[in-house]
This record gives structure tokens, C-alpha cells and sequence, in this order.
């Protein structure tokens, strides 16, 4: 650093000299001529010079040492850019480059030396190599670092997908209504059929197709997954013999059979090409029935299909062959808050967002969960003594209901082994014994899944077709078992006769009655009772 230096101080020393002038006489020798020293005049005496002690003394001079310091300047390494969020891994030295190669040294400049590349991650240091999240790599330029390509941040959590998405330490958590809502299934399980959804939209089903309900690019058995267009959606929904889809502008198409108005397009003609519910658009939930459907849009529920027991939550009069049915939908009175509908063979029940249930239509088994059962008709009820509710599914007679704290309460009938008994019909909510942490349930007329917090599959009910996956076709099956051979499951689906479920790694397997080529392995005919891969 340069020190300015002192001005220098002008010292007070003046040496007078007098002089005048004289003329010299000069005489003449043998040497030419030389002045004549006598003439010359006194020269004045020359006053005393003061000595150097006598000079007024120069200030010192501070030392550098004295001088303030001058604050550090941070090196150009020590500044976080825009596109680099310094982390301990980015503190380097060349001990760091010796343990880990993929770390490089800046050079003694601060610039990184063109062509070396580094780890990088922007997110914070807690989630970083934690779940999803990873590095991704930097490259060096001109001396400066560029962008970080290739890192993985957290990102909400994807409920399902057995991955911590927000890097928390923790794979789906908070699949809740109050956050992301009921896991919406990417598979659907009819009769003797199945299809499935990808990520990116597109639907391929097969199995039996009598109806069209697989649409008429299908024939009537198709043993292998077929790519169906006019299928593809976000959510799919089967039962019996139609089959329904929502597509991510919340259209619903439904097609197949539509003797009971099921199809929702005012009339009873059965569809081999998908037709919109033009009254349920905007829907972000639906559910079939066994001759029934519903939707929810914007909060409200609407249903269409057979309507004798007012499963469709307000009269009609319309008639559908000998029974009374609505050709389109309906809005159910009184609910204004719903997030997902289930509806069963007569009844309908629905999941509000405060967690509470109300559900209308049959009560002959007791589907209303409200004590009673018998055939007056109670109107939209809401089941007493059920909070705290996160997913609903409902089977032939009965409704079953998943609460925040992974356990699952039943109400209805039981004849099957659907509540790990057979022959008691329950009127009111009652514990499914031994289950515990369920995060999806899937239900249908005989049999229901239910998939675990860790990927776990746990089935029960009737077998007669292997379809609880075991290895055996013992029927009822009144413990919970686990299917055969099965790696971490996401989502889950279940038919008459038939169960898929698609696992963590997107591939999917189905088990059960292979009629029509129903499990999809390129077969037909027979029982598969233990799971079989079939995509991809």
C-alpha cells in the first residue's frame, strides 16, 4: 500500500554574499601578464552558516505500521453469484481436491480455471442428497463458474410415488385433504377389464370389452394393454360394464353399457366412442357406481344413472327401462364443500372438506352409517361420529372411510369378509382389526386393498379367482394378506373379479380372473392368483 509521504518544509537559510566590482591591474614578466594582486580589494567576510543542528527539525514521519489498515478486500471466490449459493462443499482446498475429485481449486487469482467443472446445489444444505433431491454440475468459463445444470430442489410432495419429493426425509406425507386431497388412481378395474393412465395422460386398456365400454377400437377380448386416445385423462373410473374419465380441462366422457342412463348424455343407447357429461365439466373428482356415477364440480355433487333408491341424492322421474334413473345429472341438495364422492351399488357417500362424511340413497344394510338401516328414505345424512376423514371408497353395500391417522372405519354389509367377518352388517363405523397406516383403500362388490404408507398391499374378502393375490383361491379371506412377489406399491385399483396395482416404478401387475384376457398378460381364460407384471 503507498503511504503519502510529508510536504517538505522550506528551511530558513539565506547565504548573503557582497561583492562589487573592481578593476585589476595587471604587470608584465617573463610569463606574459599577471595581474596585480595588490590592487584587489578586501573581499567582506562571509557570515557563519548555521550547522544542521541549528535547522528547525523535521516532524518525524509515521511508520507504515502506524498507518490505519486498510479493511480487507473479499476475494472474488468469497462472493456468492447470483447462479452459485456458496455451501460448505464450495469452501475448497487442495486437500478437498485430493479427497473428492470432483471439486476443483480456484486458481491464486480467484478465478476457476477455464474447463474445470464442479458439483453444485442451490437448495438448502438440509435437503441437499436427501430424497429426490441431488447435485447437479457447474462448468468453468472465461475464470467464472456457469449455471448449476442438472440439480434436483425439493418439490411439493406427489402423493403415491414412494419418493420424498420435498426432501424432508419423509416419502408422502401430507396426502391429505387439507393439502393435496385424496390420491387421485391412474388405474381403473371393471368387470373383467382394466385400464391405466400414464403421467403423461395417455390411457391403454384391456380384458373383456361386451359394451364398448373400452371403446370400439377394442374387440371384444383384448388380452394385452392397447392404446385407447379417446381415453386419455387425468382420472379413470369403472365399474360393471362403462367406464368414465376426467380430462384435465375437467371434461368427463363416459362409454359403454347405459341401460340404467349411467353414461350421463340424456339417453339409454349404449357407446363404443366416449360421450361428455356436458353438466358435470369443471369436475374434479369422479366415481362409478354399479349402474350409477358422480362427479364433484366446484364443490357440489352431481350424480346420473339408476335413481330407485335416490342414490343420486334428489327424485326423479324419469324412468330407464322399469326403473326410475337420471339420464343427466343431478345436483345433490345441501352440499356446497365436497372434495370426493363414492358411489356404490344404491347409495352415494361424500367427503367434505372439514373431514365429515354425509352419505344418501339404500340404507338396507346400513350404508347410511347412522345406526339405523331399513328402507326409508333419510335424504342426504351425515354419519355421526365420523371427523378427521381423508379418503373415501365404497363397495357393493358398504362404504369404508381412511382417517388422518392411517386406520379405516366400515359401515354396511359384511357378507363377504369386506370387515374381516362375514354375515354382520354394521349401521355404524366400526375398526377394521390389524389395520393400520393405510394411505389408499380400493374397494369393489367382493373384495377390497388397501395400500400402505411404505408401500405395503394388504387384500381381503371374497378369493374365488385368486383375486386377494395370495396364491390360493381359499374364499372368504377374513385376515388381511399380502399378495405375492409385489415391490413398493403406489396406487391401487380393484374390480369384481380383478385387482391391479401399479408400483413405485410405474410398472404395473394385476392378479384374478383372466376372462376376456381381464389380467392383461397376453392370455385368456383361467385365474392368476398371484400378481403378474404386465407394463411395462
Amino acid at each position: 500500500m503507498m503511504v503519502p509521504a510529508p510536504s517538505p518544509r522550506a528551511l530558513p537559510l539565506f547565504l548573503l554574499i557582497a561583492s562589487g566590482c573592481a578593476s585589476v591591474d595587471y604587470t608584465d614578466d617573463d610569463a606574459g601578464r599577471v595581474p596585480d594582486v595588490s590592487a584587489v580589494p578586501d573581499v567582506p567576510t562571509v557570515p557563519d552558516v548555521p550547522t544542521v543542528a541549528d535547522v528547525p527539525a523535521v516532524p518525524d514521519v509515521p511508520a507504515v505500521s502506524d498507518v490505519p489498515a486498510v479493511p480487507d478486500v473479499p476475494t472474488v471466490p468469497d462472493v456468492a453469484m447470483p447462479f452459485d449459493v456458496v455451501t460448505p462443499r464450495d469452501v475448497v482446498s487442495a486437500t478437498d481436491a485430493t479427497v473428492r475429485p470432483d471439486v476443483v481449486v480456484p486458481t491464486d487469482d480467484g478465478l476457476c480455471p477455464s474447463g474445470a467443472t464442479r458439483g453444485c446445489y442451490t437448495g438448502l444444505n438440509t435437503t441437499r442428497g436427501v430424497g429426490a433431491c441431488r447435485d447437479g454440475s457447474q462448468s468453468c468459463a472465461a475464470g467464472a463458474w456457469g449455471a448449476c445444470v442438472g440439480q434436483v430442489l425439493p418439490a411439493i410432495e406427489t402423493c403415491g410415488n414412494l419418493v420424498d419429493d420435498n426432501c424432508n426425509g419423509d416419502a408422502d406425507e401430507g396426502c391429505m385433504p387439507t393439502s393435496t386431497g385424496p390420491q387421485v388412481s391412474a388405474l381403473a378395474v371393471g368387470n373383467v377389464h382394466a385400464c391405466v393412465t400414464e403421467a403423461s395422460g395417455q390411457t391403454s386398456c384391456w380384458g373383456g370389452n361386451p359394451y364398448g365400454q373400452l371403446t370400439s377400437l377394442m374387440p371384444v377380448g383384448t388380452p394385452r394393454p392397447t392404446r385407447v386416445p379417446s381415453l386419455d385423462g387425468v382420472q379413470l373410473a369403472s365399474n360393471e360394464n362403462y367406464l368414465c374419465a376426467r380430462r384435465a380441462d375437467g371434461a368427463v366422457v363416459c362409454t359403454g353399457s347405459n341401460a340404467n342412463g349411467q353414461l350421463g348424455d340424456g339417453t339409454t343407447t349404449s357407446r363404443t366412442t366416449p360421450a361428455e357429461v356436458s353438466a358435470a365439466r369443471g369436475a374434479t373428482w369422479i366415481s362409478t357406481g354399479y349402474y350409477h356415477a358422480c362427479a364433484v364440480v366446484a364443490g357440489t355433487v352431481r350424480c346420473w344413472g339408476r335413481n330407485e333408491s335416490r342414490q343420486c341424492g334428489a327424485v326423479s322421474t324419469t324412468t330407464c327401462g322399469t326403473s326410475l334413473c337420471a339420464r343427466t345429472p343431478l345436483t345433490v341438495p345441501g352440499i356446497t364443500d365436497a372434495v370426493q364422492v363414492a358411489a356404490g351399488l344404491s347409495h352415494t357417500c361424500a367427503l367434505l372438506r372439514d373431514g365429515t362424511v354425509r352419505c344418501w340413497g339404500d340404507n338396507s344394510s346400513g350404508q347410511i352409517g347412522n345406526g339405523t338401516s331399513g328402507s326409508a328414505d333419510l335424504g342426504v345424512t351425515e354419519v355421526p361420529g365420523l371427523r378427521d376423514v381423508v379418503q373415501l371408497a365404497s363397495g357393493h353395500a358398504n362404504t369404508c372411510a381412511v382417517l388422518r391417522d392411517g386406520t379405516v372405519r366400515c359401515w354396511g354389509a359384511s357378507s363377504f369378509g369386506q370387515f374381516l367377518d362375514t354375515g354382520m352388517d354394521r349401521t355404524t363405523p366400526t375398526a377394521i382389526p390389524g389395520l393400520t397406516g393405510v394411505a389408499q383403500l380400493a374397494m369393489s362388490v367382493y373384495h377390497a386393498c388397501a395400500r400402505l404408507t411404505g408401500g405395503g398391499l394388504r387384500c381381503w374378502g371374497y378369493n374365488s379367482y385368486g383375486q386377494v393375490g395370495d396364491g390360493t383361491t381359499t374364499t372368504p379371506r377374513t385376515t388381511l394378506v399380502t399378495p405375492v412377489g409385489l415391490p413398493p406399491v403406489a396406487d391401487v385399483a380393484v374390480g369384481y373379479w380383478l385387482t391391479c396395482a401399479r408400483t413405485a416404478d410405474r410398472a404395473v401387475w394385476c392378479w384374478g380372473w383372466n376372462l376376456s384376457g381381464g389380467v392383461g398378460d397376453g392370455t385368456t381364460g383361467g385365474t392368476r392368483a398371484t400378481p403378474v407384471r404386465i407394463l411395462p
